[in-house]
């Protein structure tokens, strides 16, 4: 199944992901949310099935992915490349770091085998391969991809996520709390005091640990996302898994991270997600 993330603009990549499904003998499945979109005709632009959701902040968006990722055979996941959705990729990346098998932001790029970005200043191209057996990430700058054709005569289904384990959460409450491994928790780390509060909120969010930026801090194991951190080189913890850092402005931590956002907005992003 391709999945395609058709809010904030990804409609327009319905055209794309029915060219990679039919590349592979799949389907496409147009995620949206509740209220925003008229299912029927995302069906009419390549979608085989529309799955809304009842989301009320963006965060919330990464349980879906990863509920669709745990319980479906997702060959893809693609993204409209912005700000807000690469956050949400990246965060789902971390969240089913074990299922998925690779990861492309901003991709100029996308065939039913690989997909690629241009650096446009050096002339390189990143490429990554769709992995077997396991689940790609991509975000694509919709730019690179034609507008959809619209096919009245298509037919689809439509219907509402519902939530795992909802039905049998009463049951859990009172059940004892399994330890995190610390290889596999998520933390995140604020390090700028007007957006420690927004990063927090975020942490909460992806029940991941939140830590205050401190020289103290010697080692983080598991996968980071680090936010506003301009420390040196030489004051940074080691990270010993995927770090994604955010920043306003150009910082030592980019330099060793994963996946390295730049942007003067980054304290406007981190709120819309987390209001």
């Amino acid at each position: 199944m391709i999945v395609a993330f058709c809010e904030l603009g990804g409609d327009v990549l319905l055209g794309k992901a029915r060219e990679l499904a039919d590349s592979v003998g799949d389907r496409v499945l147009a995620l949206i949310e509740t209220e925003s979109t008229d299912p029927q005709r995302l069906i009419s632009l390549g979608a085989d099935e529309v799955l809304k959701a009842d989301i009320e902040a963006p965060g919330e968006w990464v349980a879906v992915f990863s509920d669709l990722i745990e319980s479906e055979k997702v060959r893809a996941v693609i993204f409209p490349s912005n700000d807000v959705s690469n956050v949400i990729a990246g965060a789902v990346y971390f969240r089913q770091m074990g299922k998925v098998g690779s990861f492309l932001d901003e991709a100029d790029y996308v065939d039913g085998t690989m997909a690629a970005k241009d650096f446009n200043v050096t002339g390189f191209s990143l490429q990554k391969s769709w992995a077997e057996s396991k689940t790609s990430i991509i975000s694509i700058r919709t730019t690179a991809v034609p507008e959809p054709f619209e096919d009245n005569s298509r037919y689809g289904k439509v219907r509402d996520y519902q939530p795992k384990q909802t039905s049998l959460s009463f049951l859990l409450e009172d059940a004892p709390k399994q330890p995190v491994s610390s290889s596999s928790e998520l933390t995140v780390i604020g390090g700028d005091d007007i957006l420690a509060e927004s990063a927090k909120k975020l942490a909460d969010l992806y029940h991941a640990r939140f830590l205050k930026y401190s020289s103290a801090i010697e080692a983080i194991y598991g996968p980071c996302l680090a936010i506003e951190v301009s420390a040196k080189l030489r004051d940074l913890p080691e990270f010993r898994s995927d770090l994604i850092s955010l920043n306003t402005s150009a910082s030592p931590i980019n330099v060793i991270s994963d996946i390295a956002v730049v942007n003067p907005e980054i304290k406007k992003i981190i709120g819309n997600l987390v209001s």
